[in-house]
């Protein structure tokens, strides 16, 4: 999958690939830092067309401090 990720609406824009194959570049996980806007894509002709993806958010999360973005936005754009 491809996780992109922004410090505010628009942009810059990073995008990494999230996956098993280190030797290719790609990173099985990654550091999104606070305050950061965060999308994810599944990668064309991946297992099924689907990916399951986690998120751990250490320290505790508190929802009073989350926003979820209206669908089909995505940063940059």
């Amino acid at each position: 999958m491809t996780l992109s990720t922004a410090t505010s609406d628009g942009g810059p824009i990073t995008e990494v690939t999230i996956g098993p194959d280190v030797l290719k570049g790609e990173k099985p996980q990654i550091l999104v830092k606070a305050d950061c806007w965060q999308a994810t894509d599944p990668i064309a002709g991946g297992a099924a067309g689907y990916s399951l993806f986690s998120c751990a958010v250490i320290p505790g999360f508190e929802f009073s401090g989350f926003t979820l973005a209206e669908r089909g936005w995505y940063p940059g754009k």
